[in-house]
């Protein structure tokens, strides 16, 4: 290997290790661009580091209260305690949830902030199927998946079924 490809070697490294240690996690690419702070990896936006705010989808035409738009597909929280909601997949929200405004639903308390819409039959490892669409892990160890988006994952995951899974 020359040594500008290990620089840019590492450099993606980097960039994966601080979009995982990071409160925001890759989310599907809605539309033509990511949302600010994000870069494209396949079909999905992935974090640059630890300091990019989360989003979320927008659902609807606007986003919910507490949130401010950030594209024209994000919205972010306007402080760091609105940082749980989900968008809400069919008629309910997952258990550890309620429904907060039409289109999302908002985590109980903090051990329910790792539930994900199912993708697919099946639930990943580590995950057991709540109510409706949705999937909640077994344990606090249980990684924070994220539903495969087209046909691969974002940097940082590997594929596991229809889930991306972080790398440890």
């Amino acid at each position: 290997m020359s040594s500008i490809s290990i620089k840019s070697y590492l450099a993606v490294v980097l960039l994966v290790l601080n979009s995982l240690a990071s409160g925001a996690e890759p989310i599907e690419k809605i539309g033509y661009s990511c949302p600010t702070g994000y870069y494209q990896s396949g079909n999905y936006c992935v974090p640059y580091d630890d300091n990019t705010e989360k989003v979320i989808p927008k659902s609807g035409y606007s986003c919910p209260s507490g949130y401010y738009q950030t594209s024209q597909n994000y919205c972010a929280p306007i402080s760091e305690s609105n940082d749980d909601l989900i968008v809400k997949s069919g008629d309910s929200c997952p258990s550890g949830y309620y429904q907060r405004s039409s289109g999302y639903c908002e985590a109980i308390s903090e051990s329910s902030t790792k539930a994900i819409i199912k993708s697919g039959s099946y639930c990943p490892s580590g995950y057991y199927q709540t109510s409706g669409n949705y999937c909640s892990p077994i344990n606090d160890s249980a990684p924070k998946v994220i539903p495969k988006s087209g046909y691969g994952c974002p940097s940082g995951y590997y594929q596991s079924g229809d889930y991306c899974v972080p790398f440890d």
